[in-house]
């Protein structure tokens, strides 16, 4: 039917001159600013800009509008393999600039509702200029709000030639007492017995 036993995750991307995510003490991983050229079997394929404040640029001016609006989200906010001109907040961005309010794209490669909602506890609009905060959910997600295996086996530290993840502290939402409570776990991933032998421990897991 088609299923193996484990393989390792297989990224062929390269991204110069370094890698665009990076530690973060709160959310586990966050953006680095600077830009950064996307190349795949060494044909370029796009470029990310990320600001001074780690956010995807949604323009190519400086605004500096007093009303805002945030999107938050995953790489389909991010905008993975676009270029920063075609991202949808760069788009809803060009929209706006008319009404003089600025779009903020909170959105990273791999985040979940868990980094959603710390990020939401960093958010201050004791000035009311935030008019709208937009948060792109989807159901993929669900397996990051809780570290799931299957989470935690793509971004196993031995996957990937960039090595951000490594001793990261990734955090996670779980029901204790009908309460949430958000706790912090280390990145591992350690095979189950056979599972790197046997295709049905690989499905089991």
């Amino acid at each position: 039917m088609g299923y193996t036993a484990y393989k390792k995750p297989y990224q062929n991307l390269e991204v110069t001159p370094s890698f665009y995510i990076g530690h973060d003490s709160l959310l586990g991983f966050g953006l680095k600013s600077g830009d950064f050229n996307m190349t795949l079997n060494d044909t370029f394929i796009c470029k990310y800009t990320i600001n001074k404040l780690q956010n995807r640029i949604t323009s190519f001016q400086d605004l500096n509008f007093d009303k805002k609006i945030i999107i938050m989200g995953c790489s389909f906010t991010f905008g993975d393999l676009l270029n920063d001109d075609q991202t949808h907040p760069f788009k809803l961005q060009s929209y706006l600039i008319l009404d003089s309010i600025k779009v903020v794209n909170l959105g990273a490669s791999g985040y979940g509702p868990t980094q959603f909602l710390l990020q939401l506890k960093q958010i201050k609009n004791d000035d009311n200029s935030i008019k709208a905060l937009i948060i792109n959910y989807a159901s993929f997600q669900d397996g990051r709000t809780t570290l799931t295996r299957s989470w935690r086996y793509w971004l196993e530290p031995s996957s990937s030639k960039h090595s951000f993840n490594e001793n990261v502290m990734l955090p996670y939402t779980e029901l204790k007492y009908n309460s949430l409570f958000i706790s912090t776990k280390q990145l591992t991933y350690k095979l189950r017995p056979l599972q790197d032998k046997l295709a049905f421990v690989q499905l089991m897991d």
